[in-house]
């Protein structure tokens, strides 16, 4: 199922711009279907990476792909299974439905504007001004708006689902992210605290960096470190194993948690 440019140009409307909705729709050829059809994670990778690089084509989107790329072998590898690849299927047919209602929006902004270009009433260009407006604070609602947005797509997946096959694994997570709150939010935000065991048997220990308040712990399992340092990278700033990610990825948390393979040690400077 492999198409080319050639093969599967972007249908228009009558007016001239791009159908987005065919685009992604279209039972034939559309985004969505082709998605849903893909019989594996190598073939699921495939379609989204081709239909990622369709829609980001402007100078300077080459890097953001390639670290797309790597998320998505990340998040979706060879080893999926079937049962868990419909999953899979649904969190990126849900980030591509964001962009789909982004060039949605665009296209109808566009259209309205080349429409009211030929009205000549003081009042109705001062009302298509103010439609402008309006649009314009509605597309800076949308992350999706540059070639940048490629890099978001690998983040937000990881928001939709950490791996589905290891969802009955993520109680503890929760769990350790739920303790280091709690200490977090101790009466005394100055104070030094005691160390004390959590979720996993290491310890949690509260104290300061830099005259912040920072909660360290320790003795994390590798394998559930990555999924503690992202949910914990939202709510502030991360160290993973002694080192402050520069740029932060799926695959950048992974690789920090496994500097030390007998447990990670995570500290977590909330906002």
């Amino acid at each position: 199922m492999q198409q080319t440019d050639e093969d599967d140009p972007f249908p228009k409307k009558p007016s001239g711009v791009t159908d987005w909705e065919k685009l992604f729709e279209d039972p034939e050829v559309g985004y969505f279907p082709r998605i849903e059809s893909a019989p594996d994670a190598r073939e699921l990778r495939h379609e989204t990476t081709v239909i990622v690089q369709r829609l980001f084509t402007r100078r300077g989107d080459d890097g953001q792909i390639n670290r797309f790329l790597k998320e998505l072998a990340v998040l979706i590898p060879d080893e999926t299974t079937p049962e868990h690849l419909p999953e899979a299927k649904q969190a990126i047919i849900k980030i591509l439905g964001e962009l789909k209602n982004h060039r949605i929006a665009k296209a109808d902004a566009y259209e309205r504007e080349k429409a009211e270009a030929s009205e000549t009433t003081a009042d109705t260009k001062s009302q298509a001004r103010k439609r402008r407006e309006e649009d314009k604070r509605r597309q800076r609602i949308f992350t999706f708006v540059s070639g940048a947005a490629v890099a978001a797509v690998a983040g937000l997946l990881l928001l939709v689902f950490i791996r589905p096959w290891e969802k009955e694994d993520i109680l503890p997570v929760k769990q350790l992210v739920l303790e280091m709150e709690q200490i977090a939010q101790a009466p005394d935000r100055t104070a030094e605290g005691p160390a004390v065991s959590h979720v996993f048997g290491g310890t949690l220990v509260r104290s300061h960096i830099g005259g912040k308040l920072a909660i360290s712990a320790n003795g994390i399992p590798v394998d559930k470190c990555r999924s503690v340092a992202w949910v914990l990278v939202n709510k502030g700033q991360v160290v993973i194993n002694g080192f402050l990610p520069e740029r932060v990825t799926i695959s950048t948390l992974e690789t920090l948690c496994k500097e030390d393979p007998t447990g990670a040690t995570v500290v977590w400077v909330p906002k």
